[in-house]
């Protein structure tokens, strides 16, 4: 592998690297203080924000789950060629917008607007997980060149992992319409579900 090669990968890891961390950083703001002022309504006001500890919890958990699968995908990848960088650039610009539907969710979950709220957040992570499949295709149907050592076990097992996760996601977002708290517990056990398949792949990356 050349040294431009390398770097060219280093560079897109970088970069990805960075965004993930931006993105998870802002959800934080979301965290706003309360304007209470004594013990009683302080405790009230801050059990009142309950929305915001959840989506926070939720947008943070599953964006760190994606860093770990975008970096075990990245641990094929030998060489970052132009229809790589694009793909992953429109799977970055959907990751830095998960602030955007988390701040929905934790203004809204606790009213009448927490079901439209909770399904833009599904639906976000819906199209995040088809430009993941799309990151994953191109490193696929160009293997030979920048993924060599990349088995057909693993091909198959991620498409399956990806179906699994865009049908997960859709169903949140239909239950959510419906009642929040259930599309809720389905885009929680979403966010479990990828964090197994994280650990899965990191070790079958290693292993190989």
């Amino acid at each position: 592998m050349s040294e431009g090669t390398t770097k060219e990968t280093i560079r897109l890891e970088a970069f990805s690297d960075a965004v993930f961390a931006i993105a998870i950083t802002i959800l934080a703001l979301e965290l706003r203080l309360p304007d209470g002022d004594g013990d009683v309504r302080l405790r009230d006001e801050l059990l009142d924000l309950w929305p915001a500890y959840v989506a926070y919890l939720l947008s943070f958990s599953t964006i760190l789950i994606m860093w770990l699968n975008h970096h075990a995908l990245l641990l094929w990848v030998r060489r970052a060629e132009g229809k790589l960088l694009v793909a992953n650039g429109v799977l970055l610009m959907l990751v830095a917008a998960v602030p955007f539907p988390t701040t929905l969710v934790s203004h809204h979950l606790g009213d009448s607007g927490g079901r439209l709220a909770l399904a833009a957040f599904c639906g976000l992570f819906a199209a995040i997980t088809l430009a993941f499949a799309w990151v994953w295709a191109t490193v696929v149907r160009h293997r030979r060149d920048i993924a060599p050592a990349l088995p057909d076990r693993e091909v198959r097992a991620t498409a399956w992992h990806l179906s699994i996760s865009f049908a997960g996601y859709l169903a949140a977002l239909g239950l959510a319409l419906v009642n929040a708290l259930a599309g809720l517990g389905l885009a929680l056990g979403m966010a479990a579900f990828w964090l197994w398949a994280a650990y899965r792949r990191h070790r079958a990356a290693l292993e190989t």
